[in-house]
């Protein structure tokens, strides 16, 4: 029996609670390493392989997902989440575009990252009146990225453009609010 003293803080519970969940598998990558010197190291890859597979634990919310036949639906959230990365520019984590997209780009962009949110789509918003005024919560909570090209109703997209009137990106009106995740500053301390 696995018994562990949690205090009331909420933290300590969910700390406890996440790593029990997230626990890592045990390792047989030395069992079966060291079993045998004398086959080929192809061999002992494969056979590591195939026992890693055939006897891979599952954790507890996997286990019961199996048994319960949900295929995966007890893990999914009715709330959609939108994370806004509200951190110092030098702080910030960005997605690299992939080699291929780097290679289309024309010799003078030296741009190696992908659109988002606080960089592109926020600062180059319509200007207009509605949109103006709206600051970056309010416009990540309306609008969400979409990679929709046909637009069958123009009224529920905007479109992202930059300086030289170059199309970023399309933006729908999101159907659901969603939960907005930032970094919270303490003004005392920052």
């Amino acid at each position: 029996m696995d018994v562990q003293f949690i205090s009331e803080n909420s933290y300590t519970i969910c700390n406890y609670i996440t790593k029990y969940i997230t626990k890592t598998e045990k390792s047989h990558f030395d069992d079966q390493f060291a079993a045998d010197r004398s086959t080929s190291t192809f061999k002992q890859f494969s056979r590591f392989a195939y026992a890693s597979l055939k006897e891979r634990e599952l954790g507890a919310h996997e286990a019961l997902d199996r048994v319960l036949q949900n295929k995966g639906e007890l893990w999914r959230s009715s709330e959609v989440f939108e994370w806004v990365p509200t951190t110092y520019p030098r702080l910030r984590s960005r997605v690299l575009k992939k080699i291929e997209d780097l290679e289309k780009q024309e010799g003078d962009n030296q741009n190696i990252f992908y659109p988002d949110l606080v960089h592109d789509f926020y600062p180059n918003r319509p200007r207009d009146e509605k949109h103006e005024s709206m600051s970056m919560y309010e416009f990540s909570k309306k609008y969400e990225k979409t990679y929709v090209k046909k637009q069958t109703d123009p009224t529920q997209f905007i479109q992202i453009v930059d300086d030289k009137g170059v199309r970023i990106r399309s933006m729908k009106i999101r159907k659901k609010t969603p939960v907005i995740y930032h970094h919270y500053y303490n003004m005392k301390t920052k």
